[in-house]
């Protein structure tokens, strides 16, 4: 009977173990092997207090209306909902990402490639970012909805399928309402499932309605809502558009070094050299009519464009988002050249064991590597977040008796407290404390404009002042100030 049900579900259950198999690593090289923390709902930057504040009361439509929806029905549940969903998606993210990888080259991953694919990808320093900061939330979930996308769309052009593609149609569009990031992705899938595969007329103009309503849905947002998200013309601007040729090229070369921040500088040149070997034997294998490798380094290329275009914003928590697809390019170009160097001696499935190898080489290489990377960046976060858990506990301490009309002034607070760049609105709502809350910040402190920002937006919920003690206090707390 175990047996038959093993059978019947087999598909199922092999697929659940690959979930489970990359959770468990993403959790070991995030946690276990660099924290004596565990996961934790602690804010530590100004946009985590206002995902964790946010409320489906809040909720209005605007840019990026689904993904803002989902992080206001998540907080409304609690902190932790938010923070699980991050961690959730992130591994989502890479097993979405791998089944993909299965699909365009014909189900020839396991959970033994996952497992390599898994360990080079999440050994990276920025998945320590990916297990505690609430602000991925938005590229992961258009991230997710765009990879299903191209995923359904792949079953439409291989089954000739109108409905898949029609369903293609809704996640891409998801995606898009979500972020604007992956459309490219679906254009360059669809010129390669066209190119490679075929399909009936219909299935190719619903794909092609996808790709236009989409793209009508971005210009809407462009032109219709106010948010630099998309780009502005002051070239001062953190959101200033860019698309010179050259720019995006010193941006690509920039996002594969590292982003420009030494901690990713190790990885940053195996991924550089990984990226030009899978380029130059992608073009090699178009001309021996094989075109995967060129598929997904065009994928790789095709997600990063959208961040490549903006050259004042980069950050290295995006590098994840390409980074399984040149792992995909890199395995299949391994492929090419066991073949190619051996003069076609290897059979496709001994190159392909040779590739993983390598690719498993080239794991282990980026787990030393990047260990110290991952370490700093786990002591920066658990070193914010328990001072900040010393700051929440102060403000109940020394506010759990008294009248929501008193003048609680406070000394001391840091660019990571929840007055700085932020509405203060995380003090009432989630630790449940509302009160006058006057900030003492120093009129030539390098903070003040970033509590200008937060009082500016909350509504009267604080306010500034730069005398060292305020006479109107009805309780004053000196909060202890976090070691940068």
């Amino acid at each position: 009977m175990l047996g038959n049900w093993y059978s019947s579900n087999k598909n199922f259950i092999n697929k659940l173990i690959v979930f489970l198999l990359l959770s468990a690593i993403f959790y070991c090289l995030s946690y276990l092997s660099v924290s004596s923390f565990g996961p934790t709902a602690v804010p530590v930057h100004h946009d985590d207090y206002s995902n964790y504040s946010l409320r489906i009361e809040d909720y209005s439509f605007g840019v990026r209306p689904l993904s803002t929806f989902i992080i206001a029905a998540l907080s409304s549940i609690s902190p932790q909902a938010l923070i699980w969903s991050v961690r959730f998606l992130t591994v989502l993210y890479l097993y979405l990402s791998f089944f993909l990888f299965r699909s365009v080259v014909r189900n020839s991953g396991n959970w033994a490639i996952a497992s390599v694919f898994a360990f080079a990808v999440f050994s990276s320093p920025v998945m320590v970012e990916y297990a505690r900061y609430t602000g991925m939330i938005t590229h992961l979930i258009s991230g997710c909805l765009g990879i299903s996308a191209v995923l359904a769309l792949h079953q439409a052009f291989i089954r000739n399928d109108v409905r898949s593609a029609l369903f293609s149609c809704i996640l891409i569009s998801a995606s898009v309402f979500s972020k604007e990031d992956f459309l490219l992705l679906y254009f360059i899938s669809y010129i390669y499932f066209s190119i490679v595969i075929g399909a009936g007329f219909r299935v190719r103009c619903v794909g092609v309605l996808s790709m236009l309503s989409s793209g009508v849905l971005i210009i809407v947002f462009k032109f219709f809502t106010a948010t630099a998200f998309l780009g502005v013309t002051d070239v001062a601007s953190t959101y200033y558009v860019n698309i010179s040729p050259i720019s995006i090229a010193r941006t690509i070369v920039k996002y594969l070094g590292g982003g420009e921040n030494p901690v990713f500088v190790p990885e940053g040149y195996v991924f550089t050299c990984l990226f030009f070997f899978s380029l130059i034997f992608g073009i090699f294998a178009a001309f021996k009519r094989n075109l995967r490798p060129l598929y997904f380094i065009g994928c790789a290329l095709a997600v990063m464009a959208p961040y490549a275009i903006l050259p004042n914003h980069i950050n290295p928590y995006y590098v994840y988002l390409w980074t399984p697809f040149i792992c995909f390019a890199t395995l299949e170009s391994l492929a090419l050249a066991a073949t190619y160097f051996s003069s076609g001696r290897l059979s496709d499935g001994s190159s392909r064991v040779l590739a993983i190898g390598v690719l498993l080489v080239i794991s282990a290489i980026l787990l030393l590597l990047n260990y110290p990377g991952r370490l700093a960046v786990a002591n920066w976060y658990d070193r914010i977040a328990t001072n900040n858990i010393k700051v929440f506990s102060l403000l109940r301490d020394n506010t759990i008796i008294g009248a929501s009309s008193d003048v609680v002034c406070v000394i001391g607070a840091d660019a990571f407290s929840p007055w700085y760049m932020h509405s203060s609105l995380y003090i009432d709502r989630v630790l449940g404390l509302s009160r006058n809350w006057v900030v003492v910040v120093p009129k030539q402190s390098a903070l003040m404009s970033g509590f200008e920002i937060g009082a500016l937006v909350s509504q009267g919920r604080f306010s500034l002042s730069t005398d060292k003690e305020p006479s109107n206090c009805t309780k004053t707390i000196h909060l202890e100030k976090n070691e940068q």
